[in-house]
């Protein structure tokens, strides 16, 4: 496997603003008198995109941040260097897996959704209801009929759109380790 090059991480700290959090993590570099902050706040943020670095009073502290290269700043000594040193060979080998898990998945929700659509198909087809109120011989009947069938159709269109999300969803999470795979071969 390929040496990643080293991840330099910190712990957020007790910071109300962006501006403290760079100042937390870089000093200034090469005999510069300041810190390059607007260089360093944009980073930062860049870096770390999952998290709201403009208010990082409001995350939890311990949150760990990845610190970025900013030119003109070099990180402080609350920066860590951690070498990312994953094994990409337990993510190869559950692919296979994934794919077999999302097949089935995929199968039960078709299944689940063609049940569903019959169901509805039998016991609420229009000519059926009809028949329904017109034995019982009730407008009120009739209505309730109608509200009944509508809402058996909603229920199956929310079953159909669960069902489409699902395999969406494990599409996705296939994508993501494939993804994931790649970027740790490097």
């Amino acid at each position: 496997m390929p040496e990643r090059a080293p991840i330099r991480i910190a712990e957020l700290g007790d910071v109300k603003t962006i501006t403290a959090l760079a100042k937390r993590v870089f000093q200034p570099a090469g005999g510069r008198a300041s810190l390059p902050l607007k260089a360093a706040r944009e980073a930062l943020k860049d870096a770390n995109p999952e998290l709201d670095l403009e208010k990082p009073g409001r995350l939890p502290a311990g949150t760990v941040i990845a610190v970025p290269e900013v030119t003109g700043a070099e990180p402080a000594a609350k920066v860590t260097r951690a070498v990312a040193k994953v094994r990409v060979e337990p993510l190869r080998e559950a692919r296979p897996e994934l794919k077999q898990a999302a097949k089935r998945l995929e199968e039960r929700a078709s299944a689940v959704g063609k049940a569903a659509s019959e169901t509805r198909r039998q016991t609420l087809s229009k000519g059926t209801l009809r028949k329904v109120a017109d034995a019982v011989g009730s407008k009120q009947a009739g209505s309730m009929l109608d509200r009944l069938q509508k809402s058996a159709e909603a229920e199956g269109k929310e079953a159909d759109a669960a069902a489409r999300a699902q395999a969406e969803a494990v599409e996705q999470l296939e994508d993501d380790v494939e993804q994931l795979v790649e970027f740790l071969e490097g």
